[in-house]
C-alpha cells in the first residue's frame, strides 16, 4: 500500500503540472488577479470535522465537530491562511526562501485512550523553527525544517525534543471566475524526531508498567511519512475546505514500542467558513516591499 500511494502522487503531481503547462499563459494572469484579489486580513467563523489519532502511531482515533473563528492574515512578514499556514519569511533569495514555519500535536486524556490508561495525560505540543524552501518551479517546492517541541502549558512550558522534516509540495490554484476559485496542494514528507520526543510519545516508566505494557526507553530515528492532500474552494464569501494525510509508520524507531500500535493511518477533515469582514487593502507579496 506504501509503494502505491507512493506513485499516485508521483501520477497526481505530474498530472496536474501537465495540465499547468498546456494553459500557462492563462495561469500567469489568472494567478495575478488572484493574488491582487485577496485582502491583506480578514476574519469570520467556521464549522469544521476533524477525524485524527490520539497520537501518531496509536491506532486508536477520536473525533469532534466544533464551530471555530477564523482569521486570515497575508503580510510581507507574517502570514497566516489557508494557502500557505502560519509563517514569518526571514529571507528571499531567487528560487530559495529561509522561513519560520510550525505545526502541532493535539493534548490526550490518557483514560480516554485504551493503550495509556493509567499514564501521565500527552500535552498539546507546538512545534515551532526554521524552513529552507526551494521553489523548483511554478507549482512544485521542496523543503527541509528542523523545529523545536514546546509542550503548551502557560504555567510551565517546557522544551520537549527536535522533529526533523523533508518534504515535496506541489501546489496549484485555478480561477474559474472572478468570485470562484480553487486550490488543490499534495505534499509528501520524510520525518524524524529526537529521542526526548520520541519518548513522549512511546516511552514507557517503570511505574507505568502492566502485563500488557513493559518498560520502554524510545530511541532518536525515523518517526514517520506523511502522504497529504489538502482541497479548498472558494465562491464570494464561503469557502470549503477538505484534506487527509496517510501516514506511513512501518519504518519507524520505535515500533517495537508497547505503544506503537499501528504501522500506517488515515486522518482527515472538513470544514466551512464564512468571511464577516475584511480589508480594504490587498495583500502584500512576501518579502517584497509595499506599493507606494
Amino acid at each position: 500500500m506504501f509503494c502505491r500511494l507512493g506513485l499516485t502522487f508521483i501520477f497526481l503531481v505530474y498530472f496536474h503540472q501537465a495540465s499547468a503547462q498546456a494553459l500557462e499563459a492563462q495561469s500567469d494572469q489568472e494567478s495575478e488577479s488572484s493574488l491582487n484579489s485577496n485582502p491583506i486580513w480578514e476574519y469570520g467563523i467556521g464549522l469544521g470535522f476533524a477525524y485524527f489519532e490520539d497520537y501518531p502511531a496509536a491506532g486508536q482515533y477520536s473525533q469532534f465537530m466544533i464551530p471555530i473563528p477564523t482569521f486570515q492574515y497575508r503580510g510581507r512578514i507574517l502570514r497566516a491562511d489557508d494557502r500557505e499556514g502560519a509563517k514569518a519569511y526571514l529571507w528571499k533569495r531567487g528560487p530559495w526562501t529561509l522561513e519560520i514555519a510550525g505545526s502541532g500535536t493535539p493534548p490526550l486524556d490518557s483514560d480516554d485512550n485504551q493503550n495509556r490508561q493509567g499514564m501521565k495525560d500527552l500535552p498539546l505540543i507546538l512545534a515551532l523553527g526554521p524552513e529552507l524552501v526551494y521553489q523548483m518551479n511554478p507549482n512544485l517546492q521542496v523543503s527541509t525544517g528542523i523545529f523545536q517541541a514546546i509542550e503548551v502549558d502557560f504555567n510551565d512550558p517546557n522544551l520537549s525534543g527536535i522533529l526533523t522534516e523533508l518534504k515535496l509540495t506541489y501546489l496549484n490554484e485555478k480561477k474559474f471566475s472572478q468570485k470562484m476559485k480553487a486550490l488543490t496542494k499534495y505534499s509528501v514528507s520524510l520525518n524524524g524526531a529526537s529521542q526526548e520526543y520520541q519518548q513522549k510519545y512511546y516511552g514507557v516508566l517503570l511505574s507505568e508498567t502492566t502485563l500488557l505494557r513493559p518498560e520502554y526507553r524510545a530511541r532518536a530515528g525515523y518517526f514517520s511519512t506523511d502522504f497529504s492532500l489538502f482541497q479548498s474552494f472558494k465562491k464570494d464569501l464561503m469557502a470549503f475546505y477538505l484534506g487527509g494525510r496517510y501516514s506511513h509508520y512501518g519504518f519507524s524507531e520505535n515500533k517495537k514500542s508497547p505503544l506503537h500500535l499501528a504501522s500506517e493511518s488515515f486522518t482527515f477533515f472538513i470544514g466551512l467558513t464564512y468571511v464577516l469582514g475584511e480589508s480594504s487593502r490587498a495583500e502584500v507579496p512576501p518579502l517584497q516591499k509595499k506599493a507606494n
